[in-house]
C-alpha cells in the first residue's frame, strides 16, 4: 500500500477501556451505581475473565463505529488497522491512515517556507499535545465512564479530566524503561520539552518530524476528536519520514513471533551479555528460561480466532501474483479432465485488442478473476509481488528480480518471446524502462495515486519464507508426479465410509444451531439488561 499509495498521513492506536465503558456494564451485567470504583474494578476484571468474547466482539465492532465516523470526520481515503493484544488481555488496535489532501511528506525538500508552514498548520488540526487544564481535579468517576448522552465534546473540563486520567504518561516502569541500571530512560522519551509552538523540522539526521505545541511534558501525543470521543487512551503521530511507516509496520503494527533459535545461538547470546563475574548458576537459570519461554496468547486473542475474525482490516483488496526464476505451468486435475484453471496471467496474455498498450501490473490491479470471468474493479486493487527478492544478493535472485520488473511494467503476449536477450538483466536495459521515473499507468482511475518504485528499500519477506517453508531452502520438488503418486489410489480411503457425504454438512449444521441458540440468549439477556436499573 505504500509503495502504491504513498506514505500515509497517521499513525493511530486505539486501547480499550473495557473495566469502564458503560456498554460493557450492560452486556456483563454489571450494576456500576451499587459499587465504590475499586469494587467495580475486580468485578468488570473477573467478568472480563469469564467472557472474553463479550470483551473482543464489543471492542472490534466499536472500532468499526469509530472508523466510519473518522472516515467522514477526516476525510481518510484509505486505512490499515491490526488488531493486538496485551498480556492482561485486553485489545487495542495500530492504525495507518491515508487522508485525502493531506501534504506529501516525499516533496518537503523542494517546498518553500511558506508551504512548508502551511503544511505545520495542517498538522496542527491533527495532533495536538495541548491539555486544557493540567490542574483540574479529578473526576468523582472514572471519565470513561460517562454515557454518550453526557459527553459534551465541546467542554473543556470534561476535556481535561479524560486527559489527566487516560492520555498523561505519569510513572514509568519496566516496560517503558530502557539502558543499563542507573541511566535508564523512557523509551517514549517523556518528560518531554514543553513548547510554545509546533515545529515541522528536519532533525539532525536531516529527517523531517513534526513535534506538535506542548504545555503538558507528561501528555500523549493525541487527537483531540478521537480522545473525546473514543474515551479511552488513544495515541496519533504524524507520519513525516517515509522509512517510518515500514520500520513501523514491520517492527511494530505487525511484528512476527520471533524465528527459533538452536541451543548454541541461546547460549552465546547470554553469554555476550554476561560479564566475567557472572556466576555459572546464573547463566544456565537465563538459558533455562530462554528454552522453555514461550509467548501469552489472551483469552479474547483465542476468540478472536474462533469467531473466524480477520486480525487485519483495511480499504482495499490485494491481487497476489507469483513470478520466480522458473515459471509453473497449470495442469488438468487429471488426465480425463480438459480443464485447466485459469490465473491472471492467462486474462492477461488472452486480453481484448482495447487493452494492448495495458502493462501486468495495471491489469491485475483493475481486474480479477471472479467465478472464472474477468470482472473490472471497482476500487484498484494492491499488488503483492511473490517472492520478494532484493538486487545484490545474488546472481540467480538479481535475474529474478529483473524478469520480475520486465514483466510487469511491459506490455507482452508470450513470457518467452518478452525476453529479447540472453538474460533477463539484459533484457531490462535494453527495455528502457525506469522504476523511478516511471509514470502512474493508471492516471485516468480516480482512485489511483502516482507511483514510486523503490525496490531497494523494501522490507525483507522473511515472514512468507518462513511461513511458506520454515527454515528451509526453496527447492523444486517432484512429489505429486512420481509414479507412486499416479498409480496410487486417492479414493480408496473415500469409498470405506459410505456415510461420509451424509456427515458433509455436519458442521454447518451445528454452527447454525449454535448461532440459533446464542441469538435467543442475547435477546432475553438484552431484555434483562432493559429491564435492569443502573
Amino acid at each position: 500500500m505504500v509503495s502504491q499509495l504513498g506514505v500515509p498521513t497517521l499513525f493511530l492506536t486505539l486501547s480499550s477501556a473495557d473495566l469502564w465503558w458503560p456498554c460493557m456494564y450492560r452486556h456483563l451485567g454489571v450494576s456500576p451505581g451499587d459499587h465504590s470504583e475499586k469494587e467495580l474494578s475486580k468485578i468488570m476484571q473477573k467478568k472480563l475473565n469469564e467472557n472474553p468474547r463479550v470483551a473482543d466482539e464489543y471492542f472490534a465492532k466499536r472500532v468499526d463505529e469509530c472508523m466510519k465516523i473518522l472516515g467522514k470526520k477526516l476525510n481518510i481515503q484509505d486505512f490499515w488497522w491490526r488488531f493486538e493484544y496485551q498480556h492482561r488481555g485486553s485489545p487495542h488496535i495500530h492504525a495507518v491512515l491515508w487522508i485525502d489532501g493531506a501534504p506529501d511528506v516525499r516533496t518537503f525538500d523542494s517546498q518553500s517556507t511558506e508551504q512548508l508552514a502551511i503544511f505545520r498548520q495542517y498538522y496542527d488540526s491533527l495532533v495536538s499535545a495541548i491539555n486544557p487544564n493540567i490542574n483540574e481535579p479529578p473526576a468523582e468517576h472514572h471519565p470513561s465512564r460517562l454515557q454518550a448522552s453526557e459527553i459534551n465534546l465541546m467542554s473543556h473540563q470534561q476535556h481535561a479530566q479524560l486527559l489527566n486520567r487516560v492520555q498523561r504518561h505519569t510513572r514509568c516502569g519496566t516496560y517503558c524503561l530502557c539502558g543499563r541500571v542507573g541511566h535508564q530512560k523512557c523509551r517514549f522519551n517523556f518528560p518531554k520539552d514543553l513548547l510554545s509552538d509546533s515545529k515541522l523540522e528536519k532533525d539532525d539526521k536531516g529527517i523531517w518530524t513534526f513535534t506538535p505545541k506542548r504545555n503538558d511534558s507528561l501528555l500523549n501525543d493525541h487527537n483531540t476528536f478521537v480522545a473525546v470521543s473514543w474515551h479511552a487512551n488513544t495515541d496519533c503521530k504524524i507520519i513525516a519520514p517515509e522509512y517510518a511507516i515500514i520500520n513501523y509496520l514491520s517492527k511494530y503494527a505487525s511484528k512476527a513471533e520471533p524465528q527459533s533459535s538452536n541451543y548454541k545461538q541461546f547460549f552465546n547470546n547470554i553469554l555476550s551479555s554476561s560479564t566475567a563475574e557472572t556466576p555459572a548458576k546464573q547463566v544456565f537459570s537465563r538459558l533455562l528460561i530462554r528454552i522453555v519461554g514461550q509467548r501469552d496468547i489472551s483469552a479474547c486473542e483465542v476468540m478472536h480466532f474462533l469467531n473466524g475474525e480477520p486480525l487485519f482490516h483495511c480499504s482495499r483488496l490485494v491481487s497476489k501474483i507469483y513470478i520466480g526464476s522458473n515459471d509453473y505451468v497449470l495442469i488438468p486435475s487429471n488426465d480425463d479432465d480438459d480443464f485447466v484453471p485459469q490465473d491472471i496471467f492467462y486474462f492477461y496474455k488472452n486480453r481484448s485488442a482495447q487493452l494492448e498498450n495495458m502493462t501486468l501490473r495495471q491489469f491485475a490491479c483493475d481486474y480479477h478473476i471472479v467465478r472464472k470471468r474477468l470482472i473490472k474493479c471497482r476500487k484498484q486493487r494492491m499488488l503483492q509481488i511473490i517472492p520478494k527478492v532484493i538486487i545484490g544478493v545474488s546472481d540467480e535472485q538479481d535475474e529474478t528480480f529483473y524478469k520480475q520488473r520486465v514483466m510487469l511494467f511491459k506490455p507482452w503476449r508470450d513470457v518467452d518471446s518478452l525476453k529479447s536477450e540472453n538474460t533477463w538483466k539484459n533484457t531490462y536495459i535494453s527495455s528502457g524502462i525506469n522504476l523511478w521515473e516511471l509514470a502512474d499507468e493508471s492516471s485516468d482511475h480516480d482512485d489511483d495515486t502516482a507511483v514510486v518504485e523503490t525496490p531497494e528499500n523494501e522490507p525483507y519477506e522473511w515472514m512468507q519464507l518462513a511461513a511458506a517453508q520454515p527454515l528451509q531452502p526453496i527447492s523444486d520438488t517432484d512429489i505429486g508426479y512420481r509414479n507412486i503418486d499416479r498409480e496410487n489410489d486417492w479414493y480408496l480411503s473415500f469409498d470405506k465410509y459410505p456415510d461420509i457425504l451424509n456427515q458433509l454438512d455436519f458442521i454447518k449444521i451445528n454452527k447454525d444451531a449454535f448461532r440459533t441458540k446464542e441469538k435467543y440468549k442475547s435477546r432475553v439477556s438484552t431484555s434483562i439488561s432493559t429491564n435492569s436499573k443502573f
